[in-house]
């Protein structure tokens, strides 16, 4: 009797506890040696920040223009979310500001996207990149005229969600 005893005491005060989700937060003026659980104490890169979630953790991302791209390192199973509406820019520069590649279950929310200084696409869907939700944003594209994409689904991504989106040139 006894072990079951100790077998249900582990199961539900101790497991639960252990793999709980994590919220994190970031800022254009914090420090990526800081613990980033905290408002007092955020992490300063968004790239840093997504490589220390697991699945089920929040990233709370402070007001500011992060100067960064987030190509496939966000991990599956996480929300990115600016802080209490605050608001925030991504102005990413090479060939896209956020790529996805085989990931799933992520919710991007009020982060807005500057993809003026990308060479190909804003967002791009690719492999099997599945529920997937974008909300709440602006995503500012190039040059009218110019061949680019804001958001590409490509390959069998599919099941994604666009709510309350501007794409604009």
């Amino acid at each position: 009797k006894k072990i079951f005893f100790i077998i249900f005491l582990f199961c539900f005060f101790l497991l639960p506890s252990a793999v709980s989700a994590v919220t994190y937060y970031v800022s254009t003026s914090g420090n990526d040696s800081n613990s980033g659980t905290t408002t007092s104490a955020p992490f300063r890169t968004l790239n840093y920040s997504v490589s220390r979630m697991a699945s089920g953790d929040v990233l709370n991302v402070r007001g500011g223009t992060y100067f960064e791209a987030l190509e496939g390192n966000i991990r599956s199973n996480t929300t990115i979310q600016a802080y209490n509406g605050e608001t925030v820019w991504m102005n990413g520069s090479g060939y896209r500001v956020i790529s996805f590649n085989n990931q799933n279950n992520i919710v991007i929310d009020g982060i807005n996207i500057d993809a003026s200084n990308i060479s190909i696409d804003a967002v791009k869907f690719s492999g099997s990149s599945t529920y997937i939700t974008f909300r709440n944003l602006e995503i500012r594209t190039t040059t009218p005229g110019e061949l680019k994409q804001g958001i590409l689904v490509a390959d069998q991504s599919d099941h994604n969600t666009f709510r309350n989106i501007r794409v604009h040139g």
